[in-house]
């Protein structure tokens, strides 16, 4: 199941929401009351969800260790797309 925040909040359920939100937008079956009801509800639950996945980010920052030190690791995009480069000489071998 999904975690809950101070408040409450699930992250995977309002995930799984969002997507549901998304579908029936897609749709095109609703009217523009309901589609108007079902935005507001996706943009609060992306609100939520980001709010959730910020202090997800501070606390593993502070579990971050270097030299003894809490600190912060950067992660640079340049390093995750050598890591996707290495991942495909891999399968490409196998």
């Amino acid at each position: 199941m999904g975690r809950r925040s101070e408040k409450g909040f699930k992250f995977e359920e309002a995930l799984s929401e969002l997507e549901k939100i998304v579908s029936r937008l897609d749709s095109g079956d609703l009217g523009l009351d309901e589609m108007l009801r079902e935005f507001e509800r996706g943009v609060s639950l992306v609100r939520g969800c980001k709010e959730f996945l910020d202090k997800a980010q501070k606390k593993v920052e502070m579990l971050i260790k270097e030299d003894g030190k809490i600190g912060l690791k950067e992660l640079k995009e340049e390093s995750l797309e050598d890591e996707d480069e290495d991942e495909e000489g891999e399968d490409e071998e196998n």
